[in-house]
């Protein structure tokens, strides 16, 4: 008998911190303000009180719909408040304008950034000492 109900859509935002203190953010769907907030705001919580040494970002499955602006000041606030000291961004090509955006906005909180291609490369460079 096949299933009758659908799959609930994708959450745009997923937020998990992992054993090596690397905050794990991915994002699906158009990123816009509202999504960039829903960011920002779980990011917070599941960081909390605990220290975050890296912070993952994975763009790969999402499109921009979003001012650069909005982006910087998300950036900013996600940088203030959990304090990583290297972010590592999962993305396409197309994405080098966004990655330009959060490297110059982490630059002023002193955060190494670094673009991937390959999750397993990305963690390795997060986690090194």
């Amino acid at each position: 008998m096949p299933l009758q109900a659908s799959l609930p859509a994708a959450q745009p935002v997923c937020v998990e911190l992992d054993i090596h203190r690397v905050l794990n953010v991915r994002l699906e769907g158009d990123i816009t303000p509202a999504v960039l907030d829903l960011a920002v705001s779980e990011i917070s919580r599941v960081a909390g009180m605990a220290r975050v040494d890296g912070l993952l970002l994975d763009g790969r499955r999402s499109g921009i719909a979003y001012e650069t602006g909005q982006l910087a000041a998300a950036i900013e606030q996600i940088m203030d408040e959990i304090s990583p000291r290297r972010c590592a961004v999962l993305a396409t090509g197309e994405r080098t304008h966004a990655f330009r955006v959060l490297e110059s906005t982490a630059r002023t909180f002193a955060v190494k950034t670094q673009p991937f291609t390959n999750e397993h490369e990305a963690r390795a460079w997060l986690i090194q000492s």
